[in-house]
């Protein structure tokens, strides 16, 4: 997917609201967080938008997480990674990960940075508009600090 910015990238993941009428059981189970009642259906496209995977079992109230950490597709992902564990990368962008890695937990040591640490996302539910805001203070932080 060289062509959208995202080198490397082998399919795209997201999950989509379908609106229906209440069911007569289980309701709760398919009333989302929007209000409405829905199925929320899991699609993976690969770059010609051809579906690749469709997970269409989940009511609307699950989140798109969870669809996420119970899917065939994350199961495998999870084994090839737990087994092999390798960049799957030239040798000359390998030396770039190691080179970005280490500039990386320079950084963190420099700025007194526990650097064990790992990254979950609570919420996806934050909107554009406070991604944007944060990517801009998170830009100019940095130029802050370690550029000037």
């Amino acid at each position: 997917m060289q062509s959208t910015g995202f080198p490397g990238a082998i399919a795209a993941i997201d999950c989509t609201h379908i609106a229906i009428i209440a069911p007569g059981f289980e309701e709760h189970n398919y009333l989302n967080r929007k209000g409405f009642h829905s199925k929320n259906v899991q699609i993976i496209c690969d770059y010609d938008l051809k579906i690749l995977n469709i997970n269409a079992i989940y009511g609307g109230a699950t989140h798109d997480a969870y669809i996420w950490r119970n899917s065939i597709i994350n199961q495998e992902l999870e084994r090839c990674w737990n087994n092999e564990r390798k960049l799957r990368y030239d040798p000359d962008k390998v030396g770039h990960i190691i080179n970005a890695c280490a500039i990386l937990h320079n950084i963190c040591i420099e700025g007194r940075l526990d650097n064990n640490f790992e990254i979950e996302i609570q919420n996806d539910d934050v909107d554009m508009g406070n991604q944007v805001l944060l990517h801009n203070k998170g830009n100019i932080a940095r130029q802050t600090r370690y550029f000037m």
